[in-house]
């Protein structure tokens, strides 16, 4: 070995001990000596790089490559200095060359995956990561760099596989648990999700990301406080995080801390910079936050960003007419859009007979389950199925855009009850139905909204919640609840009186309810129905309602015959039945 290969194999001996100081030196010497050294210029090129000095590695690896043309790693090194200057073509471009000059390196195989990745040709990246695990099975950054391709692709089943082959060869690197995680949460299996978010975070306690999924998660499954306490461990790890702001936001509104969480979204986005679908989330979550602390002067304006929410699912294909933005309407006929649930456009479409009122031929949309009830509201020309290809007018509106172009306000909501009614038809067969229910009150029971509500966890409760009430015999109760989970039989499910199976539709449902004394229900449809109806409705509400419901009131302004019964600690239902049984014993 001559004098320049023993020192070579020294440099190389320090730098792979992490000794960057030192093998620099060496280096140096050896290139001032024979500045046609190849591989000692690659290997400073390569050094520089790895201090982060990418810049200065460039030339280097260059001249290094023009003395010796067609060696493989010089190129993949090259490839790797230009990703880091964000110069992804070029990188391409290497790695395509490193990778012609060795076809079997896995390496290369797996850092072209990543140049494709990062250009968003997550089909091409997902090929070459396959490539590179099939040339080294146990290449475990090859199989997690495949799982974040099909993650990105949708193909969240594929993607678990490939986290289990990474964690099957590396289960001590934190990051391939947080993915799993995602492909879990994806998959709908949360309660496994959570816990590879903590196997991250016990792997690694600083993991500010992996802390940030675990809180999503566990706000998700209803654990607020705990998703609270995450949040703000992510947060503290890395304060520029705005996922983590976002996340505790959203667990310290479910929580019912309002202005904190108004503070985190504040901060969020702030920190989201031009990530236009991300700053549509943090400001609809913001929005939310305004109009649930009444402040409608900015909130409703606010709102308006929920077309942007990725979120965000239109019931039918958008008209083709311009939008209503408030201009005269006088002869001109407009289409009001369904969104959201049945409860939205049972609660906004309130403002129909108010359009009509400024001459317009009014067009609702809504869905097949409200079709026949919405034939009672004034003001409507005709209803249109919000499954069916929307009809040519002349403007259109969404339904949750009125209180915006009407610049409602607390003082100015158009709460004139009753605006629903059910056809007396309907009303006279179900109070046949219920003949020999007369000698007590009624009370209509509602415990459970749909499951895939976001805020389902919180809002709805099970059965046996409601045994509380079970031993007040002065009434009759009915129950509303149209979808039944499997559930324990308790004390109330002995009480209940069970005709749901014949509702078909929203207007059957009110008629039953026309022959109630009270309505008792979670937030769900039914308790918007009830308040169209001017029929008295108990609300049962946690501690971080949706908005409409507005803080700290007993009352609605929206729905005059409604009364709230609110949690004072998020999960807390106990105290809330022991506060309407109270209030039941003495109705």
């Amino acid at each position: 070995m001559n004098p320049h290969q023993a020192a070579l194999h020294s440099a190389l001996a320090h730098h792979q001990r992490g000794d960057l100081a030192s093998a620099e030196t060496i280096y140096r010497s050896l290139l001032d000596a024979d500045p046609e050294l190849a591989d000692a210029r690659q290997l400073l090129g390569f050094l520089l790089h790895q201090r982060g000095q990418s810049e200065q590695a460039l030339p280097c690896i260059l001249q290094a490559i023009a003395l010796t043309p067609g060696v493989a790693f010089y190129h993949s090194n090259l490839g790797l200095v230009q990703r880091a200057l964000g110069r992804n073509d070029a990188a391409l471009a290497s790695f395509s060359e490193a990778l012609r000059l060795e076809p079997g390196s896995a390496e290369t195989c797996n850092n072209l995956g990543v140049v494709h990745a990062d250009g968003g040709r997550q089909e091409d990246a997902a090929r070459c990561f396959e490539n590179a695990a099939a040339l080294r099975p146990d290449f475990a950054e090859a199989h997690n760099n495949l799982g974040i391709a099909l993650v990105a692709l949708g193909r969240h089943a594929l993607a678990l596989a490939s986290f289990e082959r990474a964690l099957h060869l590396r289960p001590d690197v934190a990051d391939h648990h947080n993915n799993q995680g995602l492909a879990l949460a994806a998959l709908g299996r949360r309660p496994e999700a959570i816990e590879s978010y903590r196997r991250a975070v016990a792997l690694r306690p600083d993991f500010a990301v992996a802390l940030s999924n675990l809180a999503l998660n566990l706000m998700r499954e209803g654990a607020a406080e705990e998703a609270v306490a995450t949040a703000r461990m992510a947060v503290a790890h890395d304060p520029a995080l705005a996922a983590g702001w976002s996340h505790l936001g959203s667990a310290l509104q479910h929580s019912g801390a309002l202005a904190e969480a108004m503070a985190a979204f504040r901060k969020a986005h702030s920190l989201t910079g031009d990530a236009a679908t991300l700053q549509a989330t943090h400001q609809a979550n913001y929005a939310l936050c305004l109009l649930l602390a009444g402040e409608w002067d900015a909130g409703w304006l606010a709102y308006e960003c929920r077309f942007d929410h990725p979120a965000y699912t239109p019931l039918a294909p958008p008209p083709r007419c311009p939008t209503w933005q408030g201009e005269p309407l006088e002869g001109r006929s407009i289409l009001v859009m369904a969104e959201q649930g049945l409860g939205d456009v049972i609660q906004f479409a309130r403002y129909a007979p108010l359009l009509k009122a400024r001459g317009a031929r009014v067009l609702l949309q809504c869905q097949p389950a409200l079709r026949r009830l919405m034939g009672s509201l004034a003001g409507v020309d005709a209803r249109v199925d919000s499954q069916a290809a929307p009809p040519d007018t002349d403007l259109a509106v969404a339904v949750m855009s009125l209180p915006h172009r009407f610049r409602t306000r607390l003082h100015s909501i158009p709460a004139a009850v009753p605006y629903l009614q059910p056809a007396l038809a309907d009303v006279l067969a179900w109070r046949r139905r219920l003949n020999d229910l007369q000698d007590k009150p009624r009370v209509g029971l509602v415990w459970q909204g749909s499951p895939t509500h976001g805020a389902d966890r919180y809002r709805s409760l099970p059965l046996a919640a409601l045994d509380a009430l079970a031993d007040i015999d002065g009434v009759h109760f009915i129950s509303l609840q149209r979808e039944r989970q499997a559930e324990p039989a308790g004390p109330m499910a002995g009480r209940l009186i069970d005709h749901t199976a014949h509702l078909t539709d929203m207007a059957d449902m009110a008629a039953l309810i026309a022959n109630l004394d009270l309505v008792i229900t979670v937030d769900t449809s039914v308790c918007h129905l009830a308040g169209a109806m001017a029929r008295p409705v108990w609300v049962l509400l946690h501690a971080g309602p949706d908005f409409r419901w507005l803080m700290d009131r007993e009352d609605s302004p929206w729905y005059p015959t409604a009364r709230l019964f609110r949690q004072r600690r998020v999960n807390q239902w106990d105290e809330v039945m022991v506060r309407v049984h109270e209030a039941l014993a003495a109705l």
